[in-house]
């Protein structure tokens, strides 16, 4: 295996190094709250758990049971100690399947789930302590199945939500009312996809990222107008799928701001000039390439390479797919943020590096800084599988993410963050310590769960029960506050 390389020169940029200085706030040490009985999240899961939290850091955490019940973990403000678990929804209840989502209405806690079998959607609201007393069961796909991540966006009385059905291959975004499940009939964007990724603002303005096994597109609403047809304006390059890490759909992610602005990030391959290649051009290399919009009356302009790709061996896609996963996109508070982790040598062995930048919504985008994984030296293949990126209103942003090695083992749970534009990455600290030390723990972080609030942002992860013997961490569910 290769030394790590700590600074480089690629695409005639210099790309910065994760050696800034941390600002004076900082990640807590992490508590782990008590739950009563089998209430420990298995490992088998798409997304266990849901952060529900208020702009000033009061949060309920909820998660799906081994028996299939909801339990809580609350604080009620940032400075308080989170509380010990309590069963906010009994299983025969909420009999949870594959996914589960919350946010805060008002005081409230809305939740929206797959039920057991996945095929159909549950919602209620409820307090931090407890849930509602009769669930909305959605049974309008009751023969399809519904998916096993989808998102929600709270707007006042109303929300916002959007997903996939693996089963029918159609994306459907819409508004909802808060405590029910969306109609989806009314609210498709498209019938044929492979994937998507979506976002919404507390307007009602929306973004989906769509793909169909071969392009990418891209479709918007307003909270009073339906989705446009899909277009691919702003992307229609020669998209690089290669290796995903997530599968069919290839490294990209769509997000939008507070003002409407929106940016979308994915792979592209990039011919001798370091630009992106128009489908049937011939690819030299391959790249990280951002396209964005001004209000949500704008249009999406011609893609900016943002980050070019280390280069694989000449035997991996000949030599130019890249080999990338995790890549994010994320705006808030003026700020525009993206990330995305390569392997750390030719032949897609680690350690793995991270790859983050962020600037100014509406200007260019720095070099991206590389950060070395700290713990990732071992000869070992990678699967990126616990990622997150969020920024906050006042344009902080944030980076967490654990890695599978071999033999079922993770390294560390890390964390990087940035004051906003101008401002340096921290360099990578480990969060969790619920690994034993030189490696992580066996079976890894499960779901992990990171949000933001106006003044920092709160993490939630999982150390799973087959964590190395002498993890005396009750229940295994770990939360940390950067703030």
């Amino acid at each position: 295996m290769r030394p790590l390389t700590y600074s480089l020169i690629a695409a005639g940029m210099v790309v910065a190094v994760g050696t800034g200085t941390a600002s004076a706030a900082s990640w807590s040490a992490p508590q782990f709250p008590r739950a009563s009985g089998g209430a420990s999240p298995p490992a088998a899961m798409a997304q266990p758990m849901a952060l529900a939290q208020s702009s000033n850091g009061a949060a309920t955490l909820l998660y799906r049971g081994a028996n299939t019940g909801i339990y809580a973990i609350s604080r009620s403000r940032v400075s308080a100690k989170w509380g010990n678990a309590v069963t906010w929804l009994p299983a025969r209840r909420a009999k949870v399947g594959a996914a589960l989502d919350a946010v805060m209405s008002g005081s409230r806690v809305w939740a929206m789930w797959t039920q057991f079998g996945n095929k159909r959607l549950l919602s209620t609201t409820g307090t931090r302590s407890a849930g509602g007393k009769t669930p909305i069961r959605g049974t309008n796909l009751s023969s399809s199945g519904v998916p096993t991540v989808f998102e929600m966006q709270p707007a006042g009385s109303r929300a916002y939500y959007g997903l996939t059905v693996a089963r029918t291959g159609a994306a459907y975004g819409g508004p909802v009312s808060v405590g029910r499940v969306p109609s989806y009939v009314s609210q498709e964007i498209v019938p044929a996809t492979q994937g998507s990724a979506y976002a919404a603002n507390a307007a009602g303005q929306q973004v989906a990222l769509l793909f169909d096994g071969t392009n990418l597109s891209w479709s918007s609403r307003t909270s009073s107008a339906g989705w446009g047809a899909p277009s691919t304006q702003g992307i229609a390059t020669q998209i690089a799928i290669g290796y995903a890490g997530s599968g069919s759909v290839p490294p990209s992610d769509i997000a939008i701001d507070e003002d409407g602005n929106a940016a979308i990030a994915w792979v592209s391959y990039l011919n001798a000039q370091g630009a992106p290649v128009a489908p049937g051009g011939a690819p030299v290399a391959a790249g990280v390439v951002m396209s964005t919009r001004a209000g949500a009356a704008g249009t999406f302009g011609a893609p900016v390479v943002i980050g070019r790709l280390p280069a694989p061996t000449a035997s991996f896609m000949g030599g130019v797919a890249p080999q990338v996963s995790n890549l994010q996109v994320e705006m808030a508070g003026g700020t525009t943020a993206a990330s995305w982790m390569t392997m750390g040598d030719t032949e897609g062995d680690g350690p793995p590096l991270l790859w983050a930048t962020l600037g100014a919504t509406g200007g260019a985008l720095p070099a991206p800084t590389q950060m070395p994984d700290p713990m990732g030296l071992q000869d070992a293949s990678y699967d990126g599988d616990s990622y997150a990126m969020a920024v906050n209103p006042r344009g902080m942003a944030a980076i967490a993410f654990g890695w599978s090695l071999t033999q079922g083992q993770m390294d560390g749970l890390f964390a990087t963050t940035s004051a906003g534009p101008g401002q340096p990455w921290a360099p990578l600290k480990e969060v969790s310590r619920c690994a034993k030390r030189p490696q992580g723990a066996s079976g890894g972080y499960g779901d992990i769960q990171l949000a933001p609030f106006t003044s920092g942002f709160t993490l939630a992860f999982m150390c799973n029960s087959s964590a190395p013997a002498g993890n005396t961490n009750p229940n295994g569910i770990g939360i940390t506050t950067y703030r």
